[in-house]
């Protein structure tokens, strides 16, 4: 199994599983570990700045990631 499509089955699972908060509003309520953020590449700067901000409150790991449902990993950089 290729790195794509293993990212793409691990959101799956999660997804299933009911182990998805979507929304940065509903993310910053969430009491647990957080293990991964995804943004889109649509997201104002304000909201990028706050979704950045989230994942140091949550001491994840920064990784800018260009992902294509249909294409995968395109190329991957530390923030």
């Amino acid at each position: 199994m290729n790195e794509e499509n293993k990212i793409l089955t691990y959101i799956g699972f999660s997804v299933k599983s009911g182990n998805i908060v979507y929304g940065l509003d509903k993310a910053n309520e969430y009491k647990g570990k957080a293990y991964l953020a995804i943004a889109s590449n649509t997201l104002s700067e304000r909201s990028l700045r706050a979704a950045v901000d989230f994942a140091e409150k949550k001491e994840m790991s920064r990784f800018k990631k260009r992902f294509s449902l249909r294409r995968g990993i395109d190329e991957a950089e530390e923030l």
